[in-house]
This record gives structure tokens, C-alpha cells and sequence, in this order.
């Protein structure tokens, strides 16, 4: 994920860490990660990491952090960057 440069990256961490613990598809243990990969002038990449109990929990699992992002992003008002 890319975050707007403006942006505190604590912020963006604790969102994202509010995102993951949010999720009822993801298992809590090992508990998933919040990875900071890097920042620029435009974006502060950031990297999810986290488990599912089946594969076949995999696309519904990405599928609801994808729609938690939109909603805690707006709710705390964090922006996407363009992308690379």
C-alpha cells in the first residue's frame, strides 16, 4: 500500500495495525504485521502481513482488509498516494 508522503508514518502504522486487528478472516496468531518498506517525497509504502486458516479464506480475507483500509482511512483521514 502507498500512503500520501504528508502523512506521520506512525499514523499510517496505527491505522493499518487498527485495520488487521479489526479483521475476523485473519488468524491473530502469529499476529500479523505492520512492515513500513519506505518513504519518499510522494508515498510512505507500507506491507500488511498476515495469515488465513485455508487458502480458501484467502480472497475473502483480502477482500475485507481491502474494504477496512477505505473505511479506517476515511474515518481517520489518511490518503492513498498515486501509484508508482
Amino acid at each position: 500500500l502507498r500512503f500520501a508522503a504528508g502523512q506521520r508514518p506512525r499514523t499510517v502504522e496505527d491505522v493499518m495495525r487498527s485495520v488487521l486487528e479489526s479483521s475476523t478472516r485473519i488468524v491473530k496468531d502469529p499476529a500479523p504485521a505492520v512492515a513500513l518498506k519506505a518513504i519518499d517525497a510522494a508515498a510512505i509504502e507500507v506491507e500488511l502481513q498476515f495469515r488465513v486458516a485455508s487458502l480458501a479464506m484467502g480472497i475473502s480475507a483480502r477482500n475485507e482488509i481491502i474494504d477496512l483500509i477505505h473505511d479506517q482511512c476515511g474515518a481517520r483521514g489518511l490518503s492513498l498516494a498515486m501509484p508508482a
